[in-house]
C-alpha cells in the first residue's frame, strides 16, 4: 500500500463539503487499527479504507471533533472521493475494475 498523500472531498451532513489532505500519519493509524480488528485490505475493502483515511485526516486537522468517533463519522458522511494524490495501490473511491487496456 502506498503512504504518499491522498486529497479527499468529504461530504458530511450538516457541513460544508470540504477536501483534506492525509499524512503518512493517517495511514498508519490504518495499519494499526486495520490489523487490530482484522479488518480487511484496502483492495478488497476499498470504501473502508478511503473512509478511514478521511475521518483520520478530519480529525487531526480539526475538519471534525477530534472526538469524533469512527463509527459516528461513517454513520454521517455521504461520501469521500479522492480527488487528487498519491493512489499507486489502486484502492480508491470508485472500486469499478476499468478493464484491461490496449494491446
Amino acid at each position: 500500500m502506498s503512504s504518499g498523500q491522498l486529497v479527499l472531498r468529504v461530504s458530511l451532513d450538516g457541513v460544508d463539503d470540504y477536501e483534506v489532505t492525509t499524512r503518512l500519519v493517517d495511514h498508519n493509524v490504518w495499519d494499526l487499527t486495520r490489523a487490530r480488528h482484522k479488518w480487511p485490505t484496502p483492495a478488497d475493502a476499498p470504501m473502508t479504507w478511503i473512509g478511514f483515511l478521511a475521518w483520520t485526516a478530519s480529525r487531526r486537522t480539526g475538519q471534525i471533533d477530534p472526538s469524533m468517533p469512527w463509527e459516528a463519522f461513517l454513520a454521517a458522511t455521504e461520501s469521500v472521493e479522492n480527488v487528487g494524490g498519491d493512489d499507486q495501490d489502486g484502492a480508491t473511491a470508485d472500486p469499478t475494475n476499468p478493464g484491461a487496456g490496449p494491446g
